[in-house]
């Protein structure tokens, strides 16, 4: 509403209370519906609109003065009707029209009159309830900002509370949730199995206090699943019984693949026979939840907080989205009716959405650094503690990366910063003086950014001729051989996997044009 509400709020509670329902009010500042209409509204909300004519066509607004120049009636139609559009599309919503009295804004009071009616009938038209005039003070308004005359107060609180519980959506059914730095504090392909938490301690607390609200869902009937870029024998050791407050048995299913998050979780809806609009998605990575959000609009997309104060509004969502008035027997034994339809489930292949408009808007920069002449630990960190994105999987000794720079070598890194704050070194690549690149790896909390294309983009360019890689297949770096898979490499030998220049930089330098470049290689291989 616009205007001051503070009287109008302990009625609403009270009217809320009468039908067994707690109501948290959020109302906007005055004079801004305009641009609230303009907003987002999160889908387990039932926005309450009570608006008043001047809400409709700002001529009419008591307090703004009356017109220099007679207003045209259809002018202030034209105006209150896409209002009344952009209001409509806001579903599901509740709206109460106050008919109040209008100022005399056209030629004559016939018109004025006329106006008011048909302000009224566009209310109407799409559902809207209408107050008559005595629920508007004049005096109230001009004095304190506040429409609504006192004795109409609980009338008013009455009608919404009937609207908003009427039109409240029926609670979601599933939760699919990401794991790494989601459901657990840490990345278990990187980090560990002994190192990732969900305790009730330090960093891994608020990973703890979700865990035990999906626990508290899943026993009121929500279907939880997960879907991670992970390998499964990692995930079911994480989850195994005893080691967190949820473990396998609590997911209907747990899809652990490289491949988009938006294809899995399509699949899941096939196989439960839900409609997308059912499924919320949970992820920290906001790169996996815009692919989601692009394939598939219908689900709903939550980011996992990235700190513990935004941790309460978070589980307020959930709340909102999944809170059933009522538990039955049923819904305490979905999970395991479901369970049963997820044998032998195979994870879909298809690719998810092309990201390119998304990715430029993070305004990343990829400051690349020449490491043959200058400290190189965390290169070789890199190279040893990342599983997925590496070339062969091949422990790095200090000596012999040592050997191959003596010998005309080269040892490349690339730290990254972006709207969502600095990641560091995430990337390092080791090539010899035969041009084979020897190591190549990619931290894995830094995927779908296309930073594996811009490097090695950025490194043919440099080298002005086609390279081999040293590849070898392990049981964690399947992201890398997806990375290979492509017309641009070539199998050379059982080893050797040649990367055509040409080829590769006709298809993937624009994904250097995603990043602003910081080029440090020049100066620092002069040191």
């Amino acid at each position: 509403m616009s205007g001051t509400s503070s009287s109008l709020e302990l009625f609403v509670k009270a009217a809320f209370a009468q039908v067994d329902k707690h109501v948290t009010l959020s109302t906007i500042p005055f004079g801004t519906l305009q641009q609230h209409l303009l907003s987002t509204v999160p889908k387990a909300m039932v926005e309450a609109f009570l608006i008043f004519p001047w809400d409709l066509s700002g001529v009419l607004d008591w307090r703004s003065g009356l017109p220099t120049e007679p207003s045209s009636a259809d002018s202030v139609l034209r105006e209150a009707v896409q209002t009344i559009h952009r209001v409509k599309q806001r579903k599901p919503v509740a709206l109460i029209y106050v008919d109040a009295i209008i100022p005399p804004v056209t030629e004559t009071a016939a018109k004025d009159a006329a106006l008011a009616l048909e302000l009224k009938a566009l209310v109407t038209e799409i559902g809207g309830i209408t107050l008559g005039s005595d629920a508007f003070s004049l005096p109230s308004y001009l004095a304190l900002g506040t429409p609504s005359a006192g004795n109409s107060l609980s009338r008013i609180a009455q009608r919404l509370a009937e609207e908003v519980v009427q039109k409240r959506p029926a609670p979601l059914k599933v939760l699919v949730t990401d794991l790494d730095d989601t459901l657990w504090q840490g990345v278990i392909a990187e980090d560990g199995l002994d190192e990732i938490q969900a305790a009730a301690t330090g960093l891994g607390f608020r990973h703890f206090i979700f865990q035990t609200m999906a626990k508290k869902m899943k026993s009121a009937g929500v279907v939880l699943a997960a879907v991670t870029r992970n390998n499964t024998e990692e995930v079911l050791a994480a989850l195994a019984p005893g080691r967190m407050v949820l473990d396998e048995s609590d997911f209907v299913c747990i899809v652990a693949t490289y491949q988009a998050k938006s294809v899995q979780i399509a699949e899941l809806a096939k196989q439960l026979n839900l409609g997308l609009g059912q499924f919320v998605f949970v992820d920290d990575n906001p790169i996996e939840l815009e692919e989601v959000h692009r394939s598939l609009p219908e689900v709903t997309c939550l980011e996992f907080p990235k700190d513990d104060g935004t941790l309460p509004a978070f589980l307020r969502s959930l709340q909102q989205l999944f809170g059933r008035d009522e538990i039955t027997a049923e819904d305490r034994q979905r999970t395991d009716l479901y369970r049963s339809m997820f044998e032998g489930f195979v994870p879909g292949t298809a690719k998810g959405a092309d990201l390119t408009t998304f990715l430029f808007g993070l305004e990343m920069q990829l400051t690349i650094h020449d490491r043959t002449h200058g400290q190189h630990g965390r290169a070789i960190q890199l190279l040893n503690k990342t599983n997925q994105f590496n070339l062969n999987g091949r422990h790095v000794e200090c000596s012999d990366v040592n050997t191959i720079l003596r010998d005309g070598g080269a040892l490349y890194t690339a730290s990254l910063t972006d709207r969502v704050g600095n990641h560091g070194e995430i990337i390092a690549l080791l090539i010899d003086c035969q041009n084979i690149i020897r190591s190549f790896a990619m931290s894995c909390r830094v995927f779908q950014r296309r930073i594996e294309y811009a490097m090695l983009s950025w490194l043919l360019r440099k080298m002005d001729q086609s390279i081999v890689l040293d590849v070898a297949e392990t049981q964690r770096n399947t992201p890398f051989h997806q990375f290979i898979d492509d017309p641009s490499f070539s199998i050379a030998s059982k080893h050797r996997v040649a990367c055509a220049r040409d080829t590769f930089l006709a298809s993937y330098s624009k994904d250097l044009e995603l990043f602003s470049v910081i080029d440090l290689t020049i100066d620092e291989g002069l040191q």
